[in-house]
């Protein structure tokens, strides 16, 4: 789902990508970085992220959004070249090949994703087996869906229970989890581990 003009302006500023690429630091740092070498970005916006953490770590980032504006912003930001890529994708439908990536993440996208769990599983089939996901979005309880469906304009609401579930069903295990404010309404912060064979 493309997002509005004033939803751009909110996420396509540099400062929003620095604090993303802060956070995703942040929980690398835990992991085997020699493990990592090929990167998936999904929802890249212009690209700040993506950029960040190739220059940082020397991996090869592949920088995903379903917006192609957003895609010609993050190339016109961002010299793409062996390290760096951006390519235009619909996350329920990603086209690499099974076993791709080491790492992925997505950062306040989901919620864009009518389809979620399709994009859950788009995941898993890519990620290779030990690899891991950094997946950041606003999440509801359950009990306070009916408030927050009508707000959503069709996009997806991402319910606590059933994010958790549908992550398990797909192969991840939950290796670490921070919500932002703790109770209610939140942006919940999960890192995830590939464990399918």
């Amino acid at each position: 789902m493309k997002m509005t003009r004033f939803e751009k302006f909110f996420v396509n500023r540099e400062m929003k990508g620095r604090r993303n690429a802060a956070r995703i630091r942040e929980s690398v740092r835990l992991l085997d970085l020699d493990a990592i070498n090929d990167v998936l970005e999904i929802g890249c916006g212009i690209g700040t992220a993506s950029a960040a953490l190739a220059e940082e770590f020397g991996w090869k980032v592949t920088g995903t959004d379903y917006d192609p504006a957003q895609i010609d912003a993050a190339k016109r930001r961002y010299p793409e070249g062996d390290g760096l890529r951006f390519r235009r994708e619909d996350a329920t439908r990603l086209s690499f090949p099974d076993n791709s990536f080491d790492f992925a993440f997505a950062q306040t996208v989901f919620h864009h994703i009518p389809e979620w769990s399709k994009a859950v599983a788009e995941l898993s089939r890519v990620l290779r087996p030990g690899g891991t996901l950094f997946w950041m979005d606003l999440v509801v309880p359950a009990r306070l869906r009916w408030a927050v469906w009508p707000l959503s304009g069709g996009a997806g609401v991402c319910v606590r229970e059933n994010v958790r579930a549908e992550f398990a069903r797909n192969g991840f295990r939950l290796l670490r989890e921070r919500r932002m404010p703790p109770v209610g309404v939140a942006f919940d912060e999960l890192v995830y581990s590939q464990t399918r064979d």
